[in-house]
């Protein structure tokens, strides 16, 4: 019995002194707190901003109280306040760390400070039960010192129950093309990572580019006007990529009514009118490169006598026909 007291003595021991080291971590001193609010990146950030760390800086400055700074930002997330009171010390180490001389003077030591506060602010995102505002908190860490590394990407979602809702999180957040293809790659069949990656133009090849804008494409929803824009993004990436026939052939296979909306009809909205006029003109060139016809009495038959098409048939280019 006396042993059994004293192992349980023991073990109350240690959870009160665990207890007590999680409450003083929790503790962020004055001149921590000065060193942030002078320092720190988010003092730059819009007055108006709802980011995580521009709040926290706006409660700070005008308080210098991390207790009730936590227990607003509680309130704003609908997160605990212990929630909130555990991760303003992760952001507060990340800021300080940012720029801190240790990195080039001591570089091991300053890695094993940079991995402790991602795994902190990881396991601080588990015990959250995943909260949007506290997934968005860790990728900013994470990011910060990894950029769009896929290993730490796969540490942020590796225990999640919804891997897709972290990982879209953490990637809209971010806006890391690495993660949004990893994503790809485990949810293939996902629309709205398709649509995020084919307006990525200039982090995807031509040849990612079409496969996604293809697969959106035969699966296509919603309304006519969103069809079309996808449609003419399409079209346009395969005249890009030299294959002109090819685009011209989904022309003719559109329904009749996204056909004349995307050659002839007016658009509603400044974006996909801009996209008609460059792809009227391109449809000229196309149909220029291929000894094609244009049809008579067409919006596009006008440019075809105002300009002339040979200069955007070079912008098409006549690889591949």
């Amino acid at each position: 019995m006396r042993n059994l007291r004293q192992i349980v003595v023991s073990l109350l021991l240690t959870l009160l002194s665990a207890s007590f080291g999680a409450a003083q971590q929790i503790q962020i001193s004055a001149d921590r707190i000065d060193g942030y609010l002078e320092n720190s990146l988010d003092k730059y950030a819009d007055k108006d901003s709802r980011d995580w760390g521009a709040r926290l800086y706006r409660l700070l400055a005008a308080n210098r109280d991390s207790d009730k700074a936590a227990r607003t930002l509680a309130e704003d997330d609908r997160l605990s306040v212990e929630t909130e009171k555990s991760l303003i010390p992760f952001w507060i180490s990340h800021a300080e760390l940012r720029y801190s001389r240790e990195r080039s003077q001591s570089p091991d030591a300053y890695a094993s400070k940079v991995s402790q506060l991602k795994q902190g602010v990881i396991e601080a995102m588990r015990s959250s039960g995943y909260a949007s505002p506290v997934i968005q908190l860790a990728a900013d860490i994470v990011y910060t010192y990894d950029r769009c590394n896929l290993d730490s990407f796969q540490a942020l979602i590796a225990d999640a129950s919804d891997v897709l809702a972290v990982g879209l999180i953490a990637a809209q957040h971010t806006e890391c093309t690495p993660w949004w293809l990893a994503l790809h790659a485990r949810f293939p069949e996902n629309t709205a990572i398709r649509a995020e990656l084919s307006a990525k133009d200039r982090d995807l090849s031509l040849a990612q580019r079409l496969a996604l804008l293809e697969g959106l494409y035969s699966t296509a929803q919603g309304t006519q006007q969103s069809r079309v824009r996808l449609m003419i993004d399409y079209i346009t990436a395969l005249w890009r990529g030299g294959l002109i026939r090819d685009g011209l052939a989904l022309i003719d296979s559109a329904a009749e009514a996204d056909r004349r909306l995307a050659l002839n009809g007016k658009a509603r909205g400044d974006s996909l009118e801009r996209q008609q006029s460059d792809f009227r003109l391109d449809y000229v060139a196309a149909l220029y490169l291929t000894g094609t016809a244009v049809h008579k009495g067409t919006a596009f038959s006008v440019e075809l006598h105002r300009r002339r098409p040979q200069a955007r048939a070079a912008r098409l280019g006549s690889r591949s026909l």
